[in-house]
């Protein structure tokens, strides 16, 4: 049971190497919730929107918030992604863009759901891109 709150805008800094790592970037998923959480104000439009995939469990959508890590040379985690996954915001469907837009979320079926939904898994999956493999998002959920 899980809704996905992404940045709906990109954060940005002045040095280029912070920026690259470290600033939330419009399209990247930022946490993964229980269905039905109650979200704050700040929590919507114009800076983030909602994906939600009812019935879908948490544990199958969190990597979708995993950073990109590696060991420094002082053998300390070092930040080289601020997420693995990104939603190609700029590449989905334009009726979804508009709907996000307008409402801020869009319900997305997975799994036995059979509740209302503006997309299923199937057509929203390949928007989810891997920024360490550069491949779209092929499995189920």
């Amino acid at each position: 049971m899980a809704e996905i709150l992404v940045m709906a805008r990109s954060n940005t800094h002045e040095d280029p190497e912070v920026d690259r790592t470290q600033c939330y970037k419009r399209g990247m998923p930022v946490v993964v919730m229980p269905d039905g959480h109650l979200w704050g104000t700040a929590e919507g439009l114009p800076t983030f929107v909602l994906l939600k995939l009812p019935g879908v469990p948490v544990e199958l959508v969190q990597k979708y918030v995993e950073e990109h890590l590696a060991l420094a040379s002082s053998g300390e985690p070092s930040l080289l992604l601020r997420r693995v996954w990104t939603i190609r915001w700029d590449d989905l469907p334009a009726e979804a863009r508009s709907k996000l837009a307008g409402t801020g979320q869009i319900v997305i079926q997975a799994g036995g759901y059979s509740g209302e939904y503006d997309y299923t898994w199937k057509q929203i999956k390949r928007y989810f891109r891997n920024q360490v493999t550069g491949l779209d998002e092929n499995g189920n959920l």
